[in-house]
C-alpha cells in the first residue's frame, strides 16, 4: 500500500508517482497500480496525470493507464479524458484511445490524440470534432 516513485526523465524533469496499491506482476520490472497520480514538472511547466489503475515499468518507464484518465497541462490550459493511455514518461509521449480534450477556447473529441511534450506538439487522429466557446 501506498506506493511512491520518483526521479528525473531524461528530458530533466521530475516526476513523482503515488498509487494505493502496487502489485508485482509476473512479467520482470512491471508492476501493477492503482489509483494512479503523477505530477512531472520542470521549471515552467506541470502535467499532471491520473487513473483509477495501471501498468508500470520500473526499468524504463513506459506506462499502460485505464479507467477514468486524466492528463492536466497546466502550462496549455488542456484537460484531456479518456480510458485508456499508453506513454513513456522519460520523454513525455502519450497515446490515448478515445479523448475528450478542454482547452480555453474550445472543446474537442477524437478517435485518439498524440501528446509529444518534448516537441510541444498535440496531434488529434481519426475522426476529430471541434466545439469552439
Amino acid at each position: 500500500d501506498g506506493a511512491k516513485f520518483v526521479g528525473e526523465t531524461k528530458l530533466g524533469k521530475k516526476y513523482f508517482i503515488e498509487a494505493r496499491k502496487i502489485i508485482n506482476s509476473n512479467t520482470k520490472d512491471n508492476v501493477k497500480l492503482t489509483s494512479i497520480y503523477a505530477r512531472i514538472l520542470d521549471s515552467k511547466k506541470l502535467i499532471l496525470i491520473s487513473s483509477d489503475n495501471g501498468n508500470l515499468n520500473t526499468k524504463n518507464f513506459f506506462f499502460e493507464l485505464n479507467g477514468d484518465v486524466k492528463l492536466t497541462d497546466e502550462s496549455k490550459n488542456l484537460e484531456v479524458f479518456t480510458q485508456k493511455m499508453k506513454g513513456n514518461i522519460n520523454n513525455g509521449e502519450y497515446l490515448t484511445s478515445d479523448v475528450y480534450a478542454v482547452i480555453k477556447s474550445a472543446r474537442i473529441s477524437s478517435s485518439q490524440m498524440q501528446f509529444r511534450d518534448s516537441e510541444n506538439i498535440i496531434l488529434f487522429k481519426g475522426e476529430t470534432f471541434l466545439r469552439i466557446n
